[in-house]
């Protein structure tokens, strides 16, 4: 039936049987065609979707039926629905941009549409134009960060980053200094598509550690390898020993003095009153130097013991021991 009318006993002119149940059940096909119905037994994989429809379709979806669901797992990329062994339909966001790793979260409900040519999530996604949950991301090796699509320009992204702690000396003498935290905020639209993270191992006894990079946007620059007699610098937010980073310990500068607030903090030395590595705030803490003890960091890794390495992100390795990884962090 093509248009809205329905029959009633008030209606003019002879109405008889076949006439009632025909416009019943058009009626009650339209119904069909925009309700709707909730799916069970969700099951396949995170990204090839299936389920069941009880009891079932007899004919085709029709272009505006809608479904509840809940997610088995979530997604890791493009998602596909398959209902009732049917074939399996590209499921997009509501602006028809694909699915991003992580926006259909597990054990949360949606709410989609079938447009004819896909299936439409009209609730709320994580990804896909929809940045209403926190995203997360955490690069400790080097890798390739993807932006999101469909994220607005002026979302924010946060970025901290911490690079490589120094390591030891390689016989009698300084711990290593910690890596530098740098911390940043961008708009969406300011990063390209894709960013390197470039994530450094912690140096080696004897080697300095070397800086983390978030393209070319973002630098924490490691930390200074021990010396003979001293301990080696932390790396501050030009470099290492400069801005922020704390010096290696000597007769004149206290090891176990706070390091500051953004920089790594320096390595113990040799002489006996300054073995331990300094302390830090956010940046990695100073290695031990030989029989000290590494330093404390509240947001960074600590330094190592003599002989131990540094603790990631950022620690200084104690003498003779490799410092801590660098690390990138990644919010929106």
């Amino acid at each position: 039936m093509s248009d809205r009318v329905t029959i009633t006993s008030a209606t003019v002119g002879p109405v008889f049987g076949t006439t009632i149940a025909d416009n019943l059940a058009a009626h009650i096909a339209k119904l069909y065609d925009v309700s709707t119905m909730p799916l069970t037994a969700v099951g396949g994989t995170a990204n090839a979707v299936t389920a069941s429809l009880d009891p079932p379709l007899l004919g085709a979806t029709q272009v505006g039926m809608k479904y509840t669901i809940m997610w088995a797992a979530t997604n890791t990329g493009a998602v596909t629905l398959s209902i009732n062994g049917g074939s399996p339909e590209g499921v997009l966001a509501a602006s028809g941009a694909a699915l991003t790793a992580g926006a259909l979260r597990i054990y949360s409900r949606a709410l989609i549409e079938w447009t004819g040519a896909n299936y439409r999530v009209l609730s709320q996604t994580a990804g896909a134009g929809a940045a209403a949950e926190p995203q997360y991301w955490a690069f400790t090796t080097t890798g390739a960060w993807t932006k999101p699509t469909g994220l607005d320009d002026n979302v924010m992204i946060k970025v901290a980053a911490w690079g490589a702690g120094g390591g030891g000396h390689t016989a009698a003498g300084g711990g290593g200094g910690g890596g530098a935290y740098m911390f940043a905020e961008f708009r969406a639209i300011d990063l390209p598509s894709s960013v390197t993270c470039t994530v450094p191992a912690g140096g080696a006894a004897g080697a300095n550690g070397a800086a983390t990079t978030f393209g070319s946007v973002l630098t924490a620059f490691g930390g200074a390898k021990g010396e003979a007699a001293v301990g080696g610098a932390g790396a501050g937010s030009h470099g290492v020993g400069d801005v922020g980073g704390g010096a290696g310990a000597t007769a004149t500068t206290l090891a176990m003095a706070p390091g500051t607030l953004w920089g790594g903090a320096g390595g113990g030395s040799q002489t006996a009153a300054y073995l331990d590595g300094a302390k830090a705030v956010h940046g990695g803490a100073g290695g031990g130097g030989t029989g000290g003890v590494g330093g404390n960091s509240i947001s960074g890794g600590n330094g190592g013991d003599d002989l131990v390495a540094g603790a990631a992100p950022g620690g200084g390795g104690g003498r003779n021991a490799a410092g801590g990884r660098g690390e990138i962090r990644i919010w929106i």
